[in-house]
């Protein structure tokens, strides 16, 4: 994920450890290619 420069945080810190939080404060421009970003990181990683 840092390679896609994008943050996650782990769920856990929500009481949930089971998911994770992204935050989506930014315009939709921005959001559009962070998510790509983000499909982009779990292809390589599968």
């Amino acid at each position: 994920l840092e390679k896609a420069l994008v943050a996650l945080v782990p769920g856990s810190a929500f009481g949930d450890p089971n998911c994770l939080r992204i935050s989506y404060a930014t315009s939709e421009n921005n959001l559009i290619r962070a998510v790509q970003r983000i499909k982009e990181a779990l292809t390589v990683l599968h």
